[in-house]
């Protein structure tokens, strides 16, 4: 029997790889990060956080160590405080409530949150003068005379005259009311001229007395600009 030769491979035998030598190499040494400096603030703080800390412990100690002189000084201290108190609450008395009534009767006011201003009182001018004569003798002429020309356009206007007021006037004549006094309230010039007044008027009319409150607005020349009767019904 005849046997079969295969054709000699392309492919050359390659030779074994080579084998690296082991050799034992120790690890790398461990070197710590170096530690980092506290801050300044950090150091600033706990400076009396320690100082504190230390006080208290020498204290505690000598506290431990020497009780009987301890406790003389806890007394003294003790006592030097009370007098203390007492000396403060002697030179610096309490305040009297803000609304207390005194012995005479008067009512101490508290401090406002908004200003208030007592001014002097304003002179009555001509026009109002001449106002209050003219309803105590009952004369329309001098409550005519005592408005300025914008006060008697105005007037007019709503259909009255120095007629209808002289009716008015002599109604109140005949029906017994009488103008016993007039007291001035109030009165305030702002710094255009003008000003205002308010006047008590106290009237009776047979046994029955009343007050009647008037309100009066004048020009820089004194006359009447207009006039409300505050009166309640």
């Amino acid at each position: 029997m005849s046997q079969i030769l295969l054709p000699p491979s392309s492919q050359e035998p390659q030779p074994p790889a080579a084998t690296a030598p082991q050799y034992n190499v120790p690890p790398p040494q461990y070197t710590p990060e170096p530690l980092k400096k506290p801050s300044r603030f950090w150091r600033i703080v706990k400076w009396p956080i320690r100082q504190v800390l230390k006080g208290i412990y020498l204290l505690g100690s000598a506290i431990n160590r020497h009780r009987v002189i301890s406790l003389i000084v806890l007394v003294v201290i003790a006592a030097m405080v009370a007098g203390g108190v007492v000396a403060y609450r002697t030179f610096n008395p309490a305040k009297a409530p803000v609304s207390s009534i005194s012995a005479s009767g008067t009512t101490s006011i508290p401090d406002t949150p908004f200003t208030v201003v007592n001014s002097a009182q304003l002179p009555p001018s001509n026009g109002v003068l001449l106002w209050l004569h003219g309803t105590k003798t009952y004369n329309a002429q001098e409550l005519w005379n005592s408005m300025s020309k914008q006060y008697q356009n105005a007037f007019a206007a709503n259909g009255n005259t120095q007629t209808d007021l002289q009716q008015t006037l002599n109604g109140w004549r005949s029906e017994g009311l009488k103008f016993d006094e007039y007291i001035f309230a109030g009165s305030y010039q702002f710094p255009d001229g003008t000003a205002t007044y308010t006047v008590e008027v106290v009237v009776h009319e047979g046994q029955q007395r009343g007050i009647l409150t008037w309100y009066f607005r004048t020009d820089p020349a004194g006359q009447i600009l207009s006039f409300r009767d505050l009166s309640q019904a």
